[in-house]
């Protein structure tokens, strides 16, 4: 097919643009009616502007597209960070536990994206091996799992601190020692250091200790406080200001009380309030304002993170059928905490931290465990 290439087209006088009488047409349609770009600064509205006009309106400083015959605002979504807690991040690890069907110890590393749902997914191996009862805490980038009983050669309790990067599955590896060997000890962070609150030292025995490591530092724990009971298997929150501790087991009994301490200031922890119905070996989360905490079968509990007082009914287990209460572990991010496992079940469930309500199915782990550690960093 002949072409015919033109550069310039001018009126027969040669000093302007031609006058077309009868109008072109490109593709069927009057040049007149195709969109044009259009770009207007100025104070008021610019006049007949075709749809996908762009105008910088210099009175209000916006920037508007003219579209369904009106003038749009074009606005830019904030990312909104007033619930995300500094240590958190997207990508929940869980470390090590027991396996439901015959007890016996893994050392299974998985993960999750918290933000959304689905079963989880192998992260890579601890670096003691089959390891149970720990605590984990983290700053975004590094996690850090504390304590814990290690099998085989036996029933025997470590004061081992291993870590991992959250963006690099492939397991951990040692970071340091804690100041004696325990394990049911619960950890906290606020993304600077790591807090490893009481756990059980031997058959019956357990420590009121409070410790720390800064977790970007490899290195031995140094004493932090005391709390004001002897207890293992309670759960903790991370906070800016404020790390919190509640409920857990005492030599009898168990222990309703809720406790807090602010994490760059070493010291004993002060007292916050009571559980309404006080367990342990449950998991628990937070964002800026609200803590999460399991108590069992009878579902949730929350406080207030700035405000001490005793804790509020906050819903019930989603499914009872398949989720137990019992030896769950929790991980947070941007306002949702999702809660794992447990003492028959390899559930995961979730609740939004700001939503009164009961938790909702999120997935599966990726074995039938309970007892293992868990908490949350950047997946890149």
């Amino acid at each position: 097919m002949p072409s015919l290439k033109v550069n310039q087209i001018t009126n027969a006088a040669g000093t302007g643009a031609p006058d077309f009488e009868d109008g072109i047409k490109y593709a069927g349609s009057a040049t007149s009616s195709l969109n044009t770009y259009q770009y207007t600064e100025s104070a008021t509205a610019p006049s007949s502007p075709n749809n996908g006009a762009l105008w910088w309106d210099t009175t209000n400083t916006a920037v508007k597209i003219y579209a369904n015959n009106a003038w749009q605002t074009v606005t830019l979504e904030s990312f909104d960070d007033s619930t995300i807690v500094a240590s958190q991040g997207d990508r929940g690890v869980f470390t090590g536990g027991a396996l439901l069907s015959n007890q016996s110890v893994v050392d299974t590393m998985d993960y999750i994206s918290i933000s959304t749902t689905g079963n989880a997914t192998d992260f890579g191996d601890m670096d003691l091996g089959l390891t149970r009862f720990t605590g984990g805490a983290s700053n975004k980038t590094r996690g850090v799992v504390m304590g814990g009983v290690y099998y085989p050669p036996s029933n025997t309790r470590v004061n081992n601190i291993q870590y991992f990067t959250f963006a690099s599955s492939g397991g951990a590896q040692d970071f340091g020692d804690l100041l004696s060997s325990a394990d049911g000890q619960c950890a906290s962070s606020n993304a600077t250091y790591g807090l490893s609150w009481g756990g059980l030292t031997g058959p019956g025995g357990s420590q009121n200790v409070i410790q720390y490591i800064t977790i970007a530092t490899t290195g031995d724990a140094t004493d932090f406080g005391n709390m004001s009971q002897s207890l293992r298997y309670a759960t903790a929150l991370d906070g800016e200001s404020r790390n919190i501790k509640a409920q857990g087991s005492l030599q009898n009994g168990t222990s309703d009380v809720i406790e807090y301490v602010n994490p760059t200031a070493p010291g004993n922890a002060t007292d916050f309030g009571d559980m309404i119905s006080p367990h342990y070996r449950v998991g628990s989360g937070s964002d800026l304002t609200r803590g999460v905490i399991s108590v069992g079968n009878n579902g949730f509990e929350y406080i207030t993170m700035s405000t001490p007082s005793n804790a509020t009914d906050f819903g019930d287990l989603g499914n009872t059928g398949t989720m137990s209460g019992q030896y769950n572990t929790g991980v947070s991010y941007n306002g949702r905490v999702v809660f794992a496992g447990g003492s028959n079940t390899a559930t995961v469930m979730y609740i939004t931290v700001q939503t009164l309500g009961n938790s909702l199915d999120f997935g599966d782990l990726s074995q039938d465990r309970h007892t293992f550690g868990g908490c949350s960093g950047n997946a890149a």
